[in-house]
């Protein structure tokens, strides 16, 4: 392969190219210019193709400049009588087939810009350095303006995958499919969400009209003792409407005592229905759970085990007030088989289950405001888990 050389610069480098043959009984002073041109072509990169090799009459040692004589120094031939012939020669090439290169990256399509035609010409220039040895020619070539060749790009069989020239009328009907494709997933996404939210918007209108007609039934609290008896009251008697919209009008509002008043008698009552509403509320709020484990006296190893496992935490990521879907991590640093890592979950009633690669948590409400259950890894002892709901 041939390599880039300073022309004119003070050394030149040559690469060796090949062995011409002279004419059988010819004293020839220089190397034949038909076999040179051959030589030339088959040294040129697969893309290319010789259009035209002209040589300049050779120049003797003694007349060549100086960096001409220099890059001959430094390659003295064996035999002093072998004298070198240095020549000029300018070369014009052409591209055999059209080059590509990269644009962009469109789905499984990648955009090809096209960077030159078929036939493309470049004129490359250097110097021929031939020694004649026992009647062959040993030619090598020095081109000087190697770059020429550079960032010309690929045919386009040598790209893997799907592909497609920008500008193209295929290119352009492509990219009109992917933009619309787009267009309609973001469509039917937006739908979606906002479907959603309209079903969420209802339930959540339904509830605060049913809280706001049993409010207007009921006389206006005048103290706050009596305005806390009151809540506690409707949330522990009555019928289950009744609980749930006192909650959820306790919860949405401003007033921290009454919030805080009706939390804690939802949990600790005896409806799951209502402690499963106040679990959800709790865990739409919360973006991470710590979870205290203890160990089990029956079980051999879980001290070691809960010793070296180090905290276990719940971090919640998303959370759907209207299904009990849970997304989120959980994991704690002291083994493997208990790292963090992703957890899908879920609340059924005042139930609360947990599941990463090979560990689970069930948790259940308890009479004091703890979710209480059991933290179990394939490869460990079980052990107790709580989590506080403050």
């Amino acid at each position: 392969m041939m390599r880039s050389v300073g022309y004119g610069m003070a050394v030149l480098a040559f690469v060796v190219a090949g062995t011409v043959t002279a004419t059988p009984g010819a004293a020839q002073t220089v190397p034949p210019v038909d076999a040179l041109r051959e030589q030339f072509g088959r040294e040129l990169p697969l893309l290319w193709r010789l259009d035209s090799f002209t040589l300049v009459p050779a120049a003797s040692l003694a007349t060549a400049p100086a960096e001409i004589k220099d890059a001959a120094a430094k390659e003295t031939p064996a035999n002093p009588a072998e004298k070198p012939v240095i020549q000029p020669f300018t070369a014009v090439v052409s591209l055999g087939t059209a080059t590509y290169t990269v644009d962009s990256q469109r789905g499984p399509f990648t955009l090809l810009r096209p960077v030159a035609e078929q036939g493309t010409r470049k004129t490359l220039s250097g110097l021929a350095k031939s020694v004649q040895r026992d009647g062959r020619w040993t030619t090598r070539f020095g081109i000087q303006n190697n770059f020429a060749l550079d960032t010309i790009g690929q045919p386009l069989d040598r790209f893997p995958g799907r592909t497609i020239v920008t500008g193209t009328p295929d290119a352009t009907r492509l990219l009109a499919e992917l933009d619309q494709s787009a267009r309609q997933q973001t469509e039917a996404e937006a739908e979606i969400q906002r479907q959603l939210q309209e079903g969420l918007d209802r339930q959540m209108a339904a509830i605060r009209a049913e809280a706001q007609r049993i409010a207007a039934d009921r006389a206006v609290i005048d103290q706050r003792a009596a305005a806390l008896a009151d809540l506690k009251r409707q949330l522990l008697e009555g019928d289950r409407t009744v609980r749930i919209a006192t909650l959820e009008a306790a919860l949405n509002g401003k007033d921290t005592a009454l919030r805080a008043m009706a939390y804690s008698t939802a949990l600790t009552g005896r409806d799951p229905v209502v402690a499963n509403l106040a679990l959800r509320s709790f865990l739409a709020q919360k973006k991470s759970l710590p979870v205290q484990l203890f160990a089990t006296r029956e079980v051999k190893d879980s001290e070691s085990v809960l010793h070296n496992l180090g905290p276990l935490t719940l971090t919640i990521d998303r959370f759907d007030p209207l299904s009990g879907n849970l997304e989120g991590k959980m994991g704690a640093p002291g083994y493997s088989i208990a790292l963090p890592g992703s957890a899908f979950g879920y609340l059924a009633q005042t139930e609360l289950n947990v599941n990463t690669y090979g560990c689970t948590l069930q948790l259940r409400l308890s009479d004091v405001e703890t979710l209480d259950g059991m933290f179990r890894c394939q490869t460990l002892p079980t052990l107790i888990a709580r989590i506080t709901l403050d």
